[in-house]
C-alpha cells in the first residue's frame, strides 16, 4: 500500500510540477541560447495546456481496454519520453510541439487517477491525510524544477530535459511495481446528468476568470525576470 501511494505522489510530481511547471524555468534559456523564438515558446507553453485538456478524454477512450494502473503506467511512460524527445530539437519546432502536446495530455491523466488509485484502498480516518500528501506533490515537483532545471541549463538546456526524462522514466518503473493490482474502471450504466445549476455555473466562471489571470503569470514569470528585469536564469527559475 505504501508503493501505491507513493506511487501517486510521484504522479503529481511528474505531471503538474516537472511536466507543466518544468517548462516554464527552461524559457528564458531556450530563448536566449536562440533554441526557440518568443513565439515558438509561447506556442510550446500553449500545447502543454492544449493536451491537459485533452487528458480527460484520453482516459475515457482507454478506460474501455485499460485498468486505471495500466493508462497511469503509459502516462508515466508517455511523459517520460515527452522529456528525452525534447532534448532532440534539431529535429524541429513540430516535433516538439507533438511531444509537448502528448505530454500535457499524460500529465492531465496523472492528474486524474493520482486518487482514484489510492483512496479506495484507505480507511476513511486517513483519506484526507493521504490526499494532502498526494497533491503535495505538485508543490513538490515545482520546487524540485525550480531549484535544479535552472543549474542544469546553464550548463546545457537539453541536459535539463534528459534529467527529467530519466527522473520519470525511474519513477516510470517504480509504478511497474507498485501497480501490480489492476482496478477495473466501474461503469455507469445509467449515464451522469450534469446539473448545470446557477451556482454551478457561476463557480465555472470564477474558475476560467481565475485560470486567465493567473496563467500568463505562472507560465512566463521566469522569462520575464530573466530576459526584461535582466535577472541571472538560475536565480529567475528558482523565484
Amino acid at each position: 500500500m505504501l508503493a501505491r501511494v507513493l506511487a501517486s505522489f510521484f504522479a503529481t510530481v511528474v505531471s503538474n510540477g516537472l511536466a507543466r511547471y518544468g517548462y516554464v524555468v527552461l524559457i528564458p534559456v531556450l530563448i536566449l541560447e536562440q533554441k526557440l523564438s518568443e513565439k515558438e515558446s509561447i506556442a510550446l507553453a500553449l500545447a502543454v495546456l492544449l493536451g491537459y485538456i485533452f487528458g480527460s478524454y484520453f482516459v475515457a477512450f482507454l478506460k474501455k481496454f485499460l485498468s486505471m494502473e495500466s493508462i497511469a503506467q503509459l502516462a508515466f511512460f508517455l511523459t517520460s519520453f515527452s522529456f528525452f524527445a525534447c532534448s532532440m530539437d534539431f529535429i524541429g519546432f513540430l516535433w516538439l510541439f507533438i511531444w509537448r502536446f502528448i505530454a500535457g495530455f499524460a500529465c492531465s491523466a496523472l492528474i486524474i487517477l493520482s486518487m482514484p488509485l489510492v483512496l479506495p484502498y484507505i480507511k476513511n480516518k486517513y483519506k484526507e491525510s493521504i490526499s494532502g500528501f498526494i497533491f503535495a506533490g505538485v508543490g513538490v515537483g515545482v520546487l524540485l524544477a525550480g531549484f535544479t532545471l535552472p543549474f542544469l541549463a546553464h550548463i546545457n538546456v537539453n541536459l535539463a530535459w534528459l534529467s527529467m526524462g530519466g527522473l520519470s522514466f525511474v519513477l516510470f518503473v517504480f509504478s511497474l511495481f507498485a501497480f501490480r493490482e489492476k482496478t477495473e474502471f466501474k461503469k455507469d450504466e445509467k449515464g451522469t446528468k450534469l446539473d448545470f445549476s446557477f451556482f454551478f455555473i457561476l463557480l465555472l466562471i470564477s474558475y476560467i476568470l481565475n485560470s486567465i489571470g493567473f496563467l500568463p503569470h505562472s507560465i512566463f514569470w521566469a522569462d520575464y525576470m530573466a530576459r526584461e528585469l535582466n535577472f541571472n536564469t538560475i536565480l529567475a527559475g528558482s523565484t
